[in-house]
């Protein structure tokens, strides 16, 4: 008798069908783990501008906030707030570039997650904030279309490289005294907040070799690689 003749069809197709949904469910609980379910995004450019001996010097970056639904296992929030992007570099024109972090140095909010509070265009969001208080800190984000001038309290945290390939050559400058750090002719002229639709920025990497996957250097006074680069 032929094991495979009219009447085993049936049962052969079944347990496909079984398989195909098992492999769905699958693919579905797997996206649902990650994060990564519908979600909105917003996109802004974040530009420091500096007043130097040689002129003005200007850097910019695009980066994407993103919000995300989670399952929400146990008891964690439903949704996932992440950003993607990178530091602002700004060449200083002496060798030395400055970066502006994505994190702030008085309060360690991680950016875009700061000023909101005080009108600007990107929400502060530090762990203690309820969900409902992030729910509605992101709904300004996407609301604003304004540029927003940052006020010096919101700041994002600043720091320079006197070498590309020694992150130990990292040093800190403190937002409140950046002539001091930097030589008394400079000086933060602004920093700006922009929504825009440009690509986010992705170009550390190729310039800061220590930023590699799975690279985990020491930088100096608690700098981490994620401050540079979030993908």
């Amino acid at each position: 008798m032929d094991a495979t003749g009219p009447g085993r069809r049936p049962a052969m197709i079944a347990r496909w069908v079984i398989l195909l949904l098992g492999l769905i469910a699958i693919a579905i609980l797997f996206t649902l783990l990650s994060g990564e379910i519908g979600g909105e995004r917003r996109r802004y450019r974040l530009t420091v501008e500096l007043l130097t001996p040689a002129g003005p010097r200007t850097g910019a970056s695009v980066i994407e906030a993103r919000k995300a639904w989670q399952l929400p296992l146990m008891g964690a929030s439903n949704v996932r707030y992440t950003i993607d992007g990178e530091a602002v570099r700004v060449d200083l024109g002496d060798g030395r570039v400055l970066y502006a972090l994505l994190m702030n140095e008085a309060t360690q909010f991680e950016l875009p997650w700061f000023g909101a509070r005080r009108g600007s265009v990107a929400p502060a969001l530090p762990r203690s904030y309820s969900r409902e208080e992030q729910a509605a800190l992101w709904a300004e984000l996407v609301r604003s279309d304004a540029m927003v001038t940052l006020d010096a309290q919101d700041y994002p945290q600043l720091v320079t490289l006197a070498n590309n390939s020694d992150p130990s050559s990292l040093a800190i400058v403190p937002t409140a005294n950046v002539g001091t750090a930097l030589g008394r002719s400079h000086q933060l002229a602004r920093i700006t907040l922009q929504p825009t639709g440009d690509p986010v920025t992705h170009t550390l990497r190729q310039r800061l070799p220590w930023l590699a996957e799975g690279a985990k250097p020491r930088l100096p006074g608690g700098v981490r690689t994620r401050d540079f680069v979030r993908e």
